[in-house]
């Protein structure tokens, strides 16, 4: 089986996703357009990178027919799209054969009703015309389903699944959570709050910030903003100002490599998620995986759904103080291993790509069931 994915190759989401497909058995030829090269801990087996192509708009031509002629040069068996923008909705219309179209929570929570003209009827025409439609939140899959009723009786729930193994509540003496913290000038017993989300206003990093100066002021308890790269450097400097002479709030601003993920859980006590709108949070399944506690928003659908099975507390970031951080400890300190165990049975790695796997054998015939063989007279090669 082979298909030809395009996303975003700098981020965490389309590698983790191109790691799925091919344990699932997929040979993935992954067409890059993230706005630079993908860091060097995402080793894709195959990378054909459009960023240099996407700065003018006779770049971007040029890479749209490329891209035509790519599928019809690596025949597929099938196409993956992540991420409904208007330019992957022309390309999906243009397909011949089936396309898997991933969305990821914002570009239909928010891109898709703000969309207009053209652009809005490429985006509900490409949702009508996908064999499969995966999404990882009831609300993303409600809103699907409304924007194009043709969709909704193929689109299927599939979460981002945790490499449990990698992500694990550590050790008692959290060896290299307590080297992080030394190295950033974290006191061993603080209690550590972590914002790990991408600062964008969606995200309310600034909020989290001015909220945690006002009214989380116990000083044993601090605040560590990982402001990633790519972040807009603008919404970065008013993040820092709001924070300004607080030496409790810590930013750590360089990249991570996924290795020092499970480091980053471990220096940490509880992870804050505040955003406007939001899918299911791979970064907060990480968190529980790992032992931390979770405080986050009480209106976003997906959360409500996690609170159903895991030990998590929602409130309006409004509601951030003492008292709030108290209560989430309190829930780690009972919870912690049972909401570890529950990322295991309903959101592991393993679950997702043998989700995955029966999508594919459900959408595409084996050879066998063709009649030839991949590629053979009943293949339309010469189309995209």
């Amino acid at each position: 089986m082979k298909t030809v994915l395009f996303g975003d190759h700098g981020s965490p989401h389309v590698f983790r996703w191109v790691n799925f497909l091919e344990a699932a058995g997929t040979e993935v030829v992954t067409v890059g357009y993230g706005e630079g090269r993908s860091p060097d801990n995402y080793a894709y087996r195959r990378l054909i990178s459009r960023s240099a192509m996407i700065g003018s708009p006779w770049g971007k031509l040029r890479s749209f027919l490329a891209d035509i002629f790519l599928i019809r040069k690596e025949n597929p068996d099938f196409v993956c799209v992540h991420f409904l923008t208007a330019r992957y909705a022309a390309l999906m219309l243009l397909l011949s054969r089936p396309c898997i179209l991933t969305c990821w929570g914002s570009d239909i929570l928010v891109d898709l009703p703000a969309s207009r003209g053209l652009g809005l009827a490429l985006r509900r025409a490409a949702l009508a015309r996908a064999a499969r439609i995966t999404c990882d939140s009831d609300e993303v899959l409600r809103a699907i389903a409304s924007a194009s009723p043709a969709a909704a009786g193929k689109t299927q729930l599939i979460f981002w699944g945790i490499d449990t193994g990698f992500f694990r509540p550590p050790e008692p003496e959290r060896r290299a959570g307590l080297a992080l913290r030394e190295a950033l000038g974290i006191p061993a017993d603080a209690v550590l709050l972590l914002s790990n989300r991408l600062a964008a206003p969606n995200y309310r990093i600034k909020e989290i910030i001015e909220r945690f100066v006002a009214e989380v002021r116990d000083e044993d308890t601090h605040l560590l903003v990982r402001l990633q790269p790519g972040a807009d450097r603008g919404y970065v400097r008013g993040c820092k100002a709001v924070g300004a002479g607080n030496e409790r709030i810590q930013y750590l601003e360089r990249p991570l490599a996924d290795a020092e993920m499970p480091a980053l859980y471990a220096a940490c006590d509880i992870v804050l998620h505040f955003p406007r709108s939001d899918a299911t949070p791979v970064s907060m399944l990480e968190a529980l995986a790992s032992g931390c506690a979770v405080l986050c928003s009480d209106v976003q659908d997906a959360y409500r759904v996690l609170a159903d099975d895991y030990h998590i507390t929602r409130l309006p970031l409004e509601s951030l103080d003492d008292a709030a951080v108290g209560a989430a400890l309190a829930l780690r300190s009972g919870y912690a291993a049972s909401n570890a165990g529950t990322v295991r049975r309903l959101h592991s790695r393993e679950k997702t790509v043998g989700e995955l796997r029966s999508m594919i054998e459900g959408l595409v015939p084996g050879p066998a069931e063709r009649g030839h063989p991949r590629g053979g007279p009943g293949r339309q090669g010469s189309d995209a």
